[in-house]
């Protein structure tokens, strides 16, 4: 039997989702509207409460072992999602069932492994039953559907990396597989993909323990499988490191490294190793290329990755920040917008050919660099206020302005960093008064950028 086969008779539900270019669909005409998907069992109706609790809101996606709602929680005040799983409700959770995901969650916790908030069963419409689990709802989406839009710089990829890297060590620590990293399963919780990102790795229904607890398929996602898994060999951790790998090279990269076909994509892995692009850095290049390798005793475990790639972003040439200099920045800006009342908020930080942008959250999308002479074309050492952006010939033509600002107030930073600013925003005409002034130097006195933090200041900048 060929490997091509052999892949076809191991993974069944793998090559139904994944269909290659021969199986694409016709494109449908631009009179026709789609037809919507015939509604699964596991789909609830909108204001359905589930486990006595949760209101559901509607469906925010279809899986392969079940419905994702979008959800409402009245007790905490919080939406969340619930994933209602398709099959049955099973009573003993020590096997392998519609429930394992839960169980696996439970496990382990770690900030970058989505945690299982509630569990329970809940009565379809058919009258039979199935598990529910209740989750954190991301905001920022998934990280395949980031990519779709642009790539990640490698720095950022690598940040991200260091951190799934350490939850999957975790898992393996605790003697679990989770077979199925891939970025669809890379929830984002930092909606502004311009900040380091912050993401949860989720969908634990594939997971194994270090003891398998079934014989039957390795299922996972066949563009992301290791070579052993094509060749119909038993997940192990070293699995997992190879998917990540994979992951991130296409976080930089902006596509699969192994596209086409099932088939195509399944032995493309066994004729060569993943190519990397020449203009990524040594360090970030290695590390991907450890985990990549195509035998599984070449890769490093999860625990090394993450040492690695975390020492990738934050050494020389790498650009995040410690997460205490970043955190405690943004935190003040937050601080600061909430204290005068404006919608945005942010700390500049200018160096020789321009400005740094640490934006805290808000709806403006401010740029996270200024090039050029930076803004505003004050003295470095006053507090400044801009009621109209647009009636001011200095700043009319700034990307600030582009960006959705009309109106700006900032304080200098103390310390020995010359020009550092903290800043407040808005998007409207506005006069900010005497005290949100005075509020502004208040949190910007907390904020010295004095000599004894120079290190961390120096590396903030990213």
């Amino acid at each position: 039997m060929s490997i091509g086969a052999a892949v076809r008779r191991m993974l069944p539900a793998a090559i139904g989702s994944h269909p290659g270019p021969d199986r694409a669909a016709p494109p449908a005409r631009a009179d026709e509207r789609p037809a919507p998907p015939p509604r699964r069992r596991s789909e609830l109706a909108p204001g359905t409460v589930v486990g006595a609790r949760y209101r559901i809101d509607g469906v925010l996606a279809r899986g392969g072992m079940g419905v994702v709602h979008t959800a409402f929680d009245p007790f905490l005040l919080r939406d969340v999602v619930v994933k209602v799983l398709d099959a049955p409700a099973v009573q003993d959770r020590t096997t392998r069932g519609a429930a394992w995901e839960g169980v696996v969650a439970a496990t382990v916790s770690h900030p970058a492994l989505m945690p299982v908030l509630d569990a329970g069963t809940v009565r379809r419409e058919d009258g039979t039953e199935t598990d529910f689990l209740v989750m954190e709802r991301m905001r920022g989406g998934d990280l395949h559907a980031l990519l779709a839009r642009r790539p990640l710089r490698w720095d950022q990829a690598a940040a991200l990396g260091a951190e799934l890297a350490e939850g999957l060590a975790l898992l393996h620590g605790a003697g679990l597989v989770h077979r199925d990293v891939k970025p669809a399963n890379v929830l984002i919780a930092t909606v502004d993909p311009d900040e380091r990102l912050r993401a949860r790795l989720a969908d634990f229904g594939t997971a194994i323990g270090a003891v398998d607890l079934a014989p039957g398929p390795d299922l996972g996602t066949v563009a992301y499988m290791c070579p052993e898994q094509v060749r119909g060999r038993r997940a192990t951790d070293r699995s997992d490191v190879y998917s990540l790998g994979l992951v991130l090279l296409e976080a930089v990269t902006g596509h699969r490294e192994f596209p086409g076909s099932v088939d195509e994509s399944a032995l493309a892995r066994l004729r060569r190793e993943p190519f990397l692009p020449p203009d990524l850095p040594a360090r970030f290049a290695e590390v991907l290329r450890g985990m990549t390798a195509t035998t599984a005793d070449r890769r490093p475990p999860a625990e090394e990755v993450a040492r690695r790639l975390a020492a990738c972003a934050t050494g020389p040439g790498g650009s995040a920040a410690p997460d205490a200099t970043l955190e405690r920045l943004r935190t003040s800006a937050t601080l600061a917008a909430r204290l005068t009342g404006a919608v945005g908020a942010a700390v500049l930080l200018p160096d020789a050919t321009g400005t740094d942008v640490l934006a805290a959250p808000g709806h403006l999308r401010v740029p996270r660099r200024l090039d050029g002479d930076g803004w505003p074309r004050t003295h470095p050492s006053a507090a400044w206020t801009v009621d109209d952006l647009a009636a001011d010939p200095v700043v009319s033509e700034h990307a600030l302005l582009a960006a959705g600002v009309r109106a700006a107030a900032g304080v200098p930073i103390p310390g020995d960093r010359p020009g550092a600013m903290l800043c407040v925003f808005e998007d409207r005409p506005r006069h900010f008064s005497g005290q949100a002034v005075r509020d502004l130097v208040a949190v910007a006195s907390m904020l010295d950028l004095g000599a004894g933090r120079a290190a961390d200041r120096d590396r903030a900048t990213d």
